[in-house]
């Protein structure tokens, strides 16, 4: 649409960086199926590829990142955009399941989207704006947010169900 164009042209171009782990061929597979796809698409120049990546590297990504994607339907819980959201990460998840029900609140800790028309939406939305107060803003609450989901918060919550148990 007319927006996005205008938009476009007041943002620079980001790199797209997917993590993830192989783990057997088919994931070996898919991997240079994507690599394929973004040579087709004539953008592979924007995407980087970081696979089995140790938790040091991964974090230290993470720490310098601005906006992560979250794009599988109806995922059930999806730690992924938690430790986004932990790490500082604006997060735009799909529009449904545990991102939509326990993760995200629209607007104030992440966003929501269902389609590449909405992605798209929220990237540049995201990427054009220069309110570093309300970026930060979001940041800060998705932080708040995650944090309930914390080993030390699971550990107090285990430990107030089951000790009726032993009483």
């Amino acid at each position: 649409n007319e927006q996005m164009e205008d938009a476009k042209d007041n943002i620079q171009v980001p790199k797209l960086l997917m993590f993830g782990s192989c783990r057997d061929g088919d994931d070996e597979r898919r991997v240079d199926e994507l690599k394929k796809f973004a040579e087709k698409l004539k953008v592979s120049d924007l995407v980087e590829f970081h696979l089995n990546k140790s938790f040091t590297e991964l974090k230290q990504t993470l720490s310098v990142a601005l906006l992560g994607i979250h794009t599988m339907w109806n995922e059930h819980f999806g730690i992924a955009p938690v430790e986004m959201q932990a790490s500082g990460i604006i997060l735009c998840a799909h529009n449904s399941g545990g991102p939509k029900m326990d993760i995200v609140t629209h607007g104030k800790t992440g966003y929501l989207a269902t389609d590449a028309q909405e992605y798209a939406q929220v990237f540049l939305h995201i990427l054009s704006n220069s309110d570093e107060d309300k970026l930060e803003s979001i940041r800060n609450a998705a932080r708040a947010s995650v944090s309930r989901f914390s080993q030390e918060n699971f550990n107090q919550r285990f430990k107030a169900t089951i000790m009726p148990l032993f009483t």
